[in-house]
């Protein structure tokens, strides 16, 4: 059995692309997925299944397109990464006023060659590579002058990554580990 975590990038923000996780969860078991769980409503899932990467990814993608009518990407990671991510959390990545994510890297482009593109980082922002993932934060406070802020919202940027809250990281790896 293989354990992955998806994140599907572009729902449920501002009216936009919506997608119900009840109504993808009766779909995912319709379609023999019946073990997953949805986590907030921005498309965090954790699936068990016999499929393989590239299958449960071709299923997904079906769903969403023919079901959903939604085209959008998304990024599958097995859910041992998912582990590993928050168990290794960088020391900035725990201080308090800060907000604190993860870019996931939709693209097929390093993590190093993504933080080329968005340029330098500001003083009020920290970033760290950890495998294929970036750690990112930034001072609450000061949030707008942050470069990150400003480039990862724009387009094409926006398209090559998502991003979720190291909240949701956690929380999704506690549930893993049981």
């Amino acid at each position: 059995m293989n354990s992955y975590a998806v994140f599907i990038r572009g729902i449920n923000i501002s009216g936009r692309n919506p997608l119900s996780m009840p109504l993808l969860m009766k779909e995912l078991a319709n379609n023999g997925l019946l073990k997953a769980k949805t986590f907030l409503n921005s498309g965090n899932i954790i699936i068990e299944t016999d499929d393989d990467k590239q299958e449960l990814s071709n299923l997904l993608t079906r769903i969403l397109r023919d079901i959903f009518k939604l085209a959008v990407p998304f990024k599958i990671i097995e859910s041992s990464k998912l582990l590993a991510l928050a168990d290794n959390i960088p020391e900035f990545a725990k201080k308090e006023g800060y907000y604190h994510n993860v870019i996931f890297i939709i693209d097929d482009l390093s993590p190093q060659e993504l933080l080329a593109e968005l340029g330098p980082c500001s003083k009020e922002e920290e970033v760290f590579i950890f495998d294929e993932f970036i750690y990112w934060s930034y001072d609450l406070k000061c949030y707008q002058k942050c470069n990150y802020w400003k480039r990862t919202a724009q387009v094409p940027m926006n398209e090559k990554m998502t991003i979720r809250t190291l909240k949701t990281i956690v929380k999704m790896a506690d549930h893993l580990k049981g």
